[in-house]
């Protein structure tokens, strides 16, 4: 019985279809202008037979259809079926497109494909699942009325006759343009350009910015009077402190150096978001397809300043350069706003903040590498020069630049500098320290020591060899027995004779 229960178990595990969660995405702008196109793409992440569902949406949305896929569109009105006749991989199978209606508020709409599935190669049907995206009607943007606002020229005291001028704008603010005004004359004093005070001894003579109407007086100083620029130092419990002072015989003036920048007060762009700060110059935008214009409304921080920028810009797919210039008449600030429209069907992606390594290897040594980890000790062989050094972001938009790792020295610094997607940098660095020479080659010295006492002990050896051979030998002779009568008194000594050699 239990063998049984087994091999159902098994044949259940092998022959089951495979139930899974659909790999279909359907990505959609997350808000779009009632009344325009709105286009989805349908995405699979992988290589099957085909794919279906039923797609359903609200009254607001009119489905037309899929277009530029690379499945072969079977649909049948809202039941979807896509088959994949080519035998392509993960891919974006097409695009849903659909007719929006104008709205007189903002609204969000669910477009649903109930059931979606796929089917598998082998034949197998995976799970099915319901797909639902929200996507943001909103209203077309209102026409401002134009404001014209009144610019009366007083020549403050001088000579000459100007007419009122005016300009007209749907913003809060607009430009009166000065440049082609002839100047005015007094006796003794010279004009410097148009201000907004009776007083003024600065002002334009290119444009002034209004936002109601307005005087505007003619601005004069003497006309022996030179405008002597100083510039002065001076330190104060630890802070320097810069001042420039303008002097004439009447007057006499002094700005801090912190005051000599033109700066926004604010910056609107309608409908985005942008991260303003004054101190900040040039900004980046990213916007879809269907924005097809940008409207701009901007402020100085600073009196008697003109700004000159388009209030409302018409878009180029690709990137467009937006300029706004501030002046007072002696001083330029320029902010920049460069924005890129996408290609329709583009999504806005974030870019990465991500600079972190995935790996840093160094060739023969082991640092114990860490991603949060940026400064690193190593000590190397006195007679190294160069480290093979090989890294991977863990962003694969990052870049990386690896320095110091040839011509290494003592106190040599290796860097690995990264830079995310988005401009964020982070420097992993490994200080090298270097063994002196002794360190390095001591296993040497050893052994050149071992080898010349070895030698030594040899000849020690060989020398107390010698001279024990030096030593005086005894031999014994023996004499052959002679016939001849011996003496008596030699009778009784033994036939031995000793020979020293």
């Amino acid at each position: 019985m239990k063998k049984l229960k087994y091999f159902l178990a098994l044949f259940c595990l092998i022959f089951a279809p495979k139930i899974v969660n659909a790999e279909i995405s359907l990505i959609c702008p997350s808000s779009i202008t009632g009344g325009n196109t709105l286009s989805c793409e349908l995405v699979v992440t992988d290589t099957y037979k085909s794919v279906s569902g039923s797609l359903t949406v609200p009254s607001t949305l009119k489905y037309t259809g899929i277009y530029d896929g690379t499945y072969k569109n079977l649909s049948a009105g809202n039941d979807l079926y896509l088959r994949n006749d080519n035998n392509v991989g993960a891919s974006k199978i097409g695009y849903l497109h659909f007719d929006t209606q104008e709205v007189a508020s903002s609204t969000t709409v669910e477009i649903t494909i109930k059931a979606s599935s796929y089917i598998y190669s082998d034949g197998t049907k995976s799970s099915e699942r319901d797909i639902k995206r929200l996507v943001t009607l909103n209203p077309k943007p209102t026409t401002a009325p134009s404001k014209t606002y009144k610019v009366v020229l007083d020549v403050n005291g001088g000579t000459g006759t100007y007419e009122v001028l005016t300009c007209t704008t749907k913003s809060s603010k607009c430009n009166v343009k000065l440049s082609n005004l002839k100047d005015p004359t007094r006796e003794g004093k010279t004009f410097t350009g148009w201000g907004g005070a009776k007083t003024c001894t600065t002002g334009s003579k290119t444009t002034y910015s209004v936002s109601k109407d307005t005087t505007l007086y003619a601005c004069w100083i003497d006309a022996s009077a030179t405008p002597e620029t100083t510039t002065t130092t001076t330190k104060q419990g630890g802070t320097t402190t810069k001042t420039t002072t303008t002097t004439t015989k009447q007057t006499t003036t002094t700005t801090s150096i912190s005051d000599m920048k033109l700066y926004l007060k604010s910056l609107n762009i309608e409908n985005q978001k942008i991260d303003f700060s004054k101190f900040k110059t040039n900004y980046e935008l990213k916007v879809l397809y269907e924005v097809e214009n940008l409207k701009i409304t901007a402020e100085a921080a600073n009196e008697n300043v003109t700004l000159e920028y388009p209030q409302e810009v018409n878009l180029e797919v690709g990137e467009n350069d937006i300029e706004i210039k501030l002046t007072d008449g002696t001083l330029t600030s320029v902010y920049t706003i460069k924005v890129t429209r996408l290609k329709e069907g583009e999504e806005i992606t974030t870019a990465s903040k991500d600079a972190t390594l995935k790996t840093l290897t160094l060739s023969g040594y082991n640092i114990g590498f860490s991603q949060t980890q940026t400064v690193y000790e190593l000590k190397v062989k006195y007679n190294v020069s160069t480290i093979a050094v090989t890294a991977a972001p863990n962003d694969a938009n990052a870049k990386y630049v690896i320095t110091g790792n040839t011509d290494i020295k003592n106190g040599s610094v290796i860097k690995v500098d990264v830079q995310a997607e988005d401009g964020t940098l982070i420097s992993y660095k490994i200080n090298i320290t270097k063994e002196s020479f002794f360190e390095t080659f001591r296993l040497y010295f050893i052994i050149g020591a071992g080898v010349v006492l070895l030698i030594l002990v040899a000849l020690i050896i060989i020398d107390k060899s010698k001279k024990k051979n030096k030593i005086p030998k005894t031999t014994v002779v023996k004499k052959a027995p002679s016939t001849a009568k011996k003496p008596a008194q030699a009778a009784n000594k033994p036939n031995v004779e000793v020979l020293k050699m």
